[in-house]
């Protein structure tokens, strides 16, 4: 969703802002300029786009900076940590990265030991020659186990789809962003 930038007397809306933790950049190749993105592990950190850090900052360096960001979950102060290149086509069409600990804390929550929450994106990194068709048979029993009664394989289906498909040719429900193709 989307969230108000303040910097001072500056105010910046961004369209689409996302929680994350660090391991985001080891599927996604954008690019880190400046910084890194490892301190997503702790709260009130983020990465913004080279976009957006010259539009706040010019050509002066945002690492360590503090911005205001405001949106449906609050007003908190971040930490600029990294800076990133965003400009290859993806579906992840974004010019701020948050740190999800920073979510976790504000909701109080788990979210890797919570289920039931359908508001986030999940990405496997399957290794290379992976049978992808193999690996999804084994995901019914999966949600069983973690799911219970209530999120089992019986009110839930989950299916793999490559990264490359889900911008090139995807259409499912809540999706990250329209694929325009």
């Amino acid at each position: 969703g989307g969230l108000q930038i303040t910097k001072g007397e500056e105010k910046v809306m961004v369209e689409n802002a996302f929680y994350t933790d660090h391991t985001f950049f080891d599927i996604f190749s954008f690019p880190i300029q400046e910084g890194g993105a490892q301190g997503l592990n702790e709260v009130k950190t983020t990465l913004i786009s080279v976009k957006l850090a010259r539009a706040l900052y010019g050509h002066v360096s945002p690492i360590g900076e503090m911005i205001e960001l405001s949106s449906m979950n609050g007003t908190r102060n971040y930490q600029i940590i990294g800076v990133f290149e965003n400009n290859e086509p993806s579906h992840v069409d974004t010019d701020i990265i948050m740190s999800l600990v920073t979510l976790e804390k504000a909701w109080d929550t788990n979210f890797a030991m919570g289920w039931g929450s359908f508001d986030f994106v999940t990405y496997l990194k399957m290794k290379p020659h992976t049978d992808v068709a193999s690996f999804e048979t084994l995901l019914p029993a999966f949600l069983d186990r973690h799911g219970g009664e209530r999120l089992g394989s019986n009110r839930i289906d989950l299916n793999l789809q490559s990264v490359m498909d889900i911008h090139l040719h995807s259409h499912h429900n809540q999706e990250i962003s329209t694929n325009e193709q």
